[in-house]
């Protein structure tokens, strides 16, 4: 009767160590991180792309186009401070894997920056699908890519209820005077210090 009990018991612990392991092999995918030295919008954005995060996907304003770099290529300079890595506490791995296929998309598709839109686009109503947008801001790339699938970050508006900066009449709220990294990475919940 003893060694049933020992077998399961065994094997939850098993299962709880796979899934706690799980968790940490995917730290850092998907979520935004952010540095300062940037003179006018104060920080610059990006997304984690790896579960390590060396791999950042981002809207860069020297290359002028969305992109994929590493560390050293998201920080710029020495002199620039690494601000944290950010997070939405109730998304899962499966959630941010479908942020990391939009940012990707993104990416893909070479989208010139834009320092007054966060997401520049022509359309006149319904929703800015990544083909339609013209031009990107960092702390645009960074909303886009988890509003397109329908998490939100900044919101305005009673409760909260203009927030989808993907939708044509939500994107108008997003404004450049409103809205920069700083100011999004305080919407969002503070995971860690640095990438290590």
């Amino acid at each position: 009767m003893r060694k049933p009990r020992i077998i399961v018991f065994l094997s939850l612990i098993m299962i709880f160590c796979l899934n706690i392991s799980n968790v940490f092999a995917y730290e850092f995918y998907g979520k935004p991180i952010y540095r300062d030295g940037v003179a006018v919008i104060e920080w610059h954005a990006g997304l984690s792309a790896s579960t390590d995060g060396t791999t950042i996907l981002h809207a860069d304003n020297y290359e002028d186009a969305t992109r994929v770099t590493d560390y050293d290529g998201f920080m710029k300079s020495s002199s620039n401070d690494f601000k944290g890595v950010y997070h939405k506490k109730e998304m899962d791995i499966y959630d941010y894997q479908e942020v990391v296929e939009t940012a990707n998309r993104l990416v893909e598709l070479k989208i010139p920056y834009d320092f007054y839109n966060p997401v520049g686009h022509n359309e006149t109503s319904g929703y800015i699908s990544p083909t339609e947008i013209t031009g990107i801001r960092c702390d645009g790339f960074v909303e886009y890519s988890f509003e397109w699938n329908n998490f939100k970050v900044m919101k305005w508006g009673i409760n909260g209820s203009i927030w989808d900066i993907s939708e044509v009449e939500d994107n108008k709220a997003h404004t450049w005077y409103n809205m920069s990294p700083k100011s999004q990475a305080a919407f969002l919940d503070y995971y860690a210090s640095n990438l290590n």
